[in-house]
């Protein structure tokens, strides 16, 4: 069997939800042995309820929560696959010692909290990197880690919102819409598995680990660059182009034919194609 990527290569995961998991599921089908770590008192919130109610049993493969729910909500198994589990209580001395003594054994460490969490814990990355000088810390969070706004927290689907993607979306004559796929929670996973492996390759250059600062809500905006570079050139500010853009001739439309990318100037040329 042809050897995986990253195997070898040994993960801490502190992340929760969205962004982060998509990461770690990356790096596991990569190869990589991530090991997730949850509280027993506040576990990933995407497991859903220890105790189900019946307007929640729509989370659950043919409505059944089963004698063990916490194991079965979609989005928590979408995102989860792939790893090792463990709990530790953080905000106690042994759950912290363990923690520093599981990073001496592993390469990463990935993070998604809000930025001030594990500094006020006592295991931000000047802790982490004492123990082990190795380690590479992926610290993910809404808006980064310095800055006014390093304390706020968020989802995918109001970084839409504040990153100025929703601005875009919708209709010409409607309100602005969000995406259906909360593009910042993918899009940010995704640059974290590729700055990592910058990371990875820095440190076999250097012998020692780095600090990784990703900030959700910049990356989102580095999405929107053509239209933050049409406004820097022209003054003109965006608007909702859900149903076309201007990069695409003003009567494009998409055939009815099976392949998507099949694009005619008018709807007239879908027959011919």
């Amino acid at each position: 069997m042809p050897q995986l990527a990253l195997e070898g290569l040994r993960i801490l995961d502190l992340t929760q939800v969205a962004v982060g998991p998509y990461a770690t599921l990356l790096l596991g089908f990569m190869g990589a042995e991530v090991i997730k770590v949850e509280s027993c008192s506040r576990m990933d919130i995407s497991r859903g309820a220890a105790r189900p109610t019946p307007q929640g049993e729509g989370l659950y493969p043919g409505g059944e929560p089963g004698e063990r729910p916490w194991n079965r909500a979609a989005h928590y198994v979408h995102r989860n696959g792939n790893k090792r589990s463990l709990t530790l209580d953080l905000a106690t001395a042994p759950g912290k010692a363990l923690l520093l003594q599981l990073a001496t054994m592993c390469d990463v460490l990935i993070e998604n909290f809000r930025a001030s969490v594990m500094d006020r814990l006592g295991l931000g990355y000047e802790a982490l990197s004492q123990a082990n000088p190795r380690l590479i810390y992926v610290k993910i969070s809404s808006q980064g880690a310095t800055g006014p706004e390093r304390d706020y927290g968020s989802l995918g689907s109001t970084l839409e919102q504040t990153a100025g993607l929703a601005s875009i979306t919708g209709y010409d004559d409607g309100k602005p819409l969000m995406t259906n796929e909360t593009f910042p929670d993918p899009v940010v996973g995704i640059l974290a598995v590729g700055v990592l492996m910058a990371a990875l390759r820095q440190r076999r250059q250097t012998g020692r680990g780095t600090c990784i600062d990703l900030a959700q809500r910049e990356v989102t905006v580095a999405m929107l660059g053509e239209y933050v570079v049409d406004y820097s050139v022209t003054g003109r500010i965006a608007t909702h182009t859900w149903r076309r853009r201007a990069s695409i001739p003003a009567r494009a439309t998409i055939c009815g034919s099976p392949s998507p990318s099949a694009l005619t100037t008018s709807g007239a040329g879908c027959a011919a194609l």
